[in-house]
């Protein structure tokens, strides 16, 4: 089913299982007063006030971490409450007594299953060793041989090789085997590794007498059955069980519900015939048994579970190829399974199953498969109308299906555009917009006929955008006309919004692809339809801008700048609307980028005028187009320009800053020496503006710091050292104590990126980064908790100097001393720092935390580990020590 429905589907199961978590906490808390349940908060579920992951542990034990806390405390109570000294209940009704009481009903059930069994067994073997002893002289020698050797399976080992043996004697011999071995040898069936044989034995030897089947063995084999074991092998004994009808009619669900298991190390193909003898059983069954066969089927291709469903149709594939019309009557249900809520929608999912299947048909019976999906397209969901767009769309991705059936692919082309056209199928992740943007993009010769109609459908779009703004502009306004966003939430006109938008970037993308097709023709139709509208008029400007954004992204020759250049000249003069002038000067970025040698210098002229401009927002684009100039052909650019662009670093205007940013290096390369230093100073100048903003953009800030850096280091380069730590220490420090997370571990990073280039800034560096871990302590639900940010900084701990460590020792014991009663959630903190010391040599703090540590913790088994830690680390600095003393 489509992605949004899923991703629904998954959020009302996580708030559930929340809720249910929160619910039963005080419940699992009655059962014991040591047990100890840490719970966090994340996300939108989070800030609902409920739990997203638990942890469960005691001063005995350590648990595990889940977002089910009834998984985890179930396991836990189990795994360590049974006959533990230090339980303490503290009210009787409580969760831990019911679990221990169903697990002790589960366990009862087992042993007496285990008894029953047992008793089986020997009841089997008395019977083989009374046949063996009693009737020696009445039984045939080659059936005595074949029992002792059945006998030897009880041994456990060379099991396999027996198997082997047993296996290959029944296919040669299988008038040896008697009733009494069968009885035998399907008490194995249960064993995986010899499984298989046991099972092609017993098929054998029935086969070649089916009298010896005796009940016990039948009952054997339809366990085997119902627990999937074998089916494709044991399958061929079906007709000798004297099933009735009802009794067939649920062994073929059972075959259907096993049929295929995918196996994710090997990554079976689902649709290869894995299980000859199965589908040979449906194939003869459905011709037996018609209407019951019908009838199982599409019970199945109904079923809940998509497993079953996926099962279904790959039975039914198999039986195409053997016969199609056992197959093609179960069409319109396969294409009804689409309308099932389906919780997986990827490879292996039962609607992926289903489109693969149908593409598959399509190459013996493509009109008729099309045909009967178009007729039930009415009666379908909105979910399973998305599958029909995903169907459509991997029979074009199909080569041979493309290639083979150019006019049905020509049809379905169309039904995706119609299916744009009349907004009929929405979804987040899946939309025909986006399909068409994929498709056009790798096979735009098919589209080349559609160039006007996405034309059209860019200024529907834009209409609709433009329909949209206004209805949101007079949210609060009395109008004569219905406004639609009144009554919706602001997050649903916030998605509506961004809808829109994408839809419009698709149909923007989609001309983009196209263009290149027949770039001569395609470019006169957007300078034909731009000539055409008026700048005066909002509506026909959205288009303008829009037309010329494409024009800007699908330029890849010269073949059509004679067409573009005139117009463009006159975009960049068009008084009458700012933001097509803003367009144009983006355009002629990306002209002077990719096509300089063909630009007239009246542009260059008019550029030289528009870095000028009044208006700040054509000034800063002018000036983006510009750098380009400067990196093509920096002679050319007199000492005037220069001038004034080094002065538009001292603007205050954000657009213009990031503007100069882009140009500091070209301009380092074209300025003299003696120049260079002016142009450092302007940078720090900027820097020191934009550090001061309340609203700073921190990875523009981060860019102008590495800039000042590497300037500094260029015009200062016998004593950057001082300059570069003081531009570190009031810019960049501050920032590493950011209270946003990201933020601040980003700038750490940063830091730490240039201290590896200067050794002066690992005290600062090491400081920031011990702060950070400070403040931010350790999450139990990391399963590896060495890929967190605490791994990256303490790994990076081991190539500062002796000092620096030494200098922070006291700290960071400190830190540590003051989680001892959380020493079990700290654990890889103190695990890290004592071999952070241990390599620096610092035996003396070694032993300080180690003692701490010894004297105030209590040693329960869950710390084991870490006090095995801990002792030889005390040991090792203990030795180290003494030997320093004695020389």
């Amino acid at each position: 089913m489509a992605n949004s429905l899923y991703g629904e589907t998954r959020l009302n199961e996580s708030l559930e299982m929340a809720r249910r978590s929160k619910s039963i906490a005080p419940d699992i808390k009655h059962w014991c007063s040591h047990i100890k349940i840490v719970s966090e908060y994340g996300g939108l579920i989070g800030q609902m006030g409920l739990p997203t992951m638990n942890h469960v542990s005691c001063p005995q034990a350590d648990g595990g971490s889940a977002m089910n806390l009834e998984w985890v405390a179930h396991d836990f109570i189990i795994a360590n409450c049974q006959d533990c000294q230090f339980h303490t209940e503290t009210f009787p009704k409580n969760f831990g007594r019911r679990t221990l009481e169903e697990y002790k009903k589960y366990v009862d059930k087992l042993n007496q299953d285990r008894e029953e069994e047992q008793k089986i067994i020997e009841n089997v073997r008395t019977k083989i060793k009374g046949k063996i002893s009693n009737r020696f002289k009445f039984s045939k020698t080659t059936e005595i041989s074949i029992l002792k050797l059945v006998d030897k399976l009880s041994d456990n080992q060379n099991q396999l090789k027996i198997a082997q043996s047993i296996k290959e004697s029944s296919r040669l011999k299988p008038a040896f085997f008697n009733s009494l071995s069968l009885d035998y040898l399907v008490l194995f069936f249960d064993m995986e590794d010899i499984s298989h044989d046991i099972a092609d034995s017993v098929v054998n030897v029935i086969l070649a007498d089916p009298t010896k089947l005796s009940d016990f063995t039948k009952s054997r084999i339809l366990d085997s059955f119902a627990k999937g074991q074998n089916l494709n092998t044991i399958v061929r004994l079906a007709q000798y069980l004297n099933l009735k009808q009802e009794e067939e009619l649920a062994f073929v669900t059972l075959l259907i519900n096993n049929y295929f298991k995918e196996n994710f190390t090997r990554q079976d193909d689902p649709f290869e015939n894995f299980s000859p003898f199965i589908i040979k059983y449906f194939q003869d069954y459905s011709s037996r048994q018609q209407e019951n066969f019908k009838t199982v089927v599409c019970n199945s291709l109904k079923d809940e579970d998509a497993g079953i469903r996926k099962n279904t149709c790959l039975i039914l594939y198999q039986l195409y190829i053997l016969d199609k019309t056992i197959a093609i009557p179960f069409l319109e249900n396969m294409i009804l399974t689409y309308n099932i809520v389906e919780e997986e929608d990827s490879r292996g999912g039962s609607d992926w199953t289903v489109s693969r299947t149908l593409i598959r048909f399509c190459y013996t019976d493509i009109d008729l498969v099309l045909n009967t999906i178009s007729s039930k397209f009415n009666t379908l969901s909105t979910g399973a109308k998305v599958q029909i767009l995903k169907f459509y769309d991997n029979f074009l991705e199909t080569d041979d299906l493309r290639e083979s059936f150019p006019v049905q692919s020509s049809v379905l082309i169309d039904k995706i555009i119609g299916f744009a056209a009349s907004n009929e199928i929405k979804d987040d992740f899946e939309n025909p917009f986006s399909i068409l943007r994929n498709l056009t993009g790798s096979y735009p010769t098919k589209f080349s006929d559609k160039f006007k109609v996405f034309l059209g459908f860019l200024i529907a779009a834009l209409k609709e955008k433009n329909t949209f703004n206004w209805n949101k502009n007079n949210l609060n306004s009395i109008t004569t006309t219905f406004n639609p966003l009144i009554g919706l939430n602001v997050y649903d006109i916030m998605d509506l919004e961004t809808k829109i938008s994408t839809k419009l970037n698709n149909v923007k993308d989609i001309l983009v692809n196209l263009v290149p097709v027949d770039e001569t023709s395609n470019f006169a139709e957007i300078i034909t339809i731009i000539r055409n509208l008026d700048s005066k008029k909002t509506e026909d400007v959205d288009v303008k801008i829009y037309l010329i954004s494409v024009i800007r992204s699908s330029i890849k020759s010269n073949i059509s700048l004679v067409q573009i250049l005139p117009d463009t000249y006159n975009w960049l003069l068009d008084i009458n609307a700012l933001p097509v002038r803003m367009e144009a000067l983006k355009l002629l970025a990306v002209l002077l980028k990719n096509h300089f040698a063909i630009i007239p210098q009246t542009i260059f002229d008019l550029l030289l005028l528009l870095i000028k401009d009044d208006d700040i927002v054509i000034r800063k684009f002018a000036i983006d187009a510009y750098g380009q100039i400067l990196v093509k052909k920096p002679s050319s650019i007199p000492k005037e320009v220069t001038d004034y662009l080094l002065d538009q670093y001292d603007s205050r205007y954000v657009g213009i800053s990031h503007s100069m940013s882009n140009l500091t290096y070209p301009l380092l390369n074209m300025l003299p020496v003696e120049e260079h230093k002016k142009l450092y100073r302007k940078v720090i100048m900027m820097l020191a503006n934009h550090y001061s903003q309340k609203d700073k953009n921190n990875e523009f800030c981060q860019k102008i710091l590495k800039q000042a850096i590497f300037l500094n280091r260029k015009v200062n380069s016998e004593n950057f050292i001082p300059y570069e730590k003081n531009i570190v220490a009031n810019y960049l420090l501050p920032d590493c104590s950011d209270l946003d997370f990201y933020k601040a571990e980003n700038s750490i990073r940063l830091l730490n990126d240039l201290r590896r280039n200067n050794d002066d800034l690992n005290d600062l560096w090491l400081a920031s980064a011990l702060t950070f871990i400070y403040k931010y302590p350790p999450r139990r639900h990391e399963m590896v908790i060495s890929n967190s940010f605490r791994k990256k900084f303490y790994s990076e701990m081991y190539y500062l100097k002796r000092s620096d460590i030494a200098k922070e020792s006291e700290a960071i014991m400190e830190y540590l001393k003051n989680h001892l009663e959380e020493i079990d959630l700290y654990d890889y903190d103190v695990i890290n720092v004592l071999n952070i010391f241990g390599y620096f040599c610092l035996h003396s703090a070694v032993l300080n935390l180690c003692n701490c540590i010894i004297e105030n913790v209590q040693k329960v088994p869950s710390k084991d580990y870490l006090f095995r830690i801990i002792n030889d680390h005390k040991f090792l600095s203990e030795l180290a020590l003494a030997g320093k003393d004695h020389f």
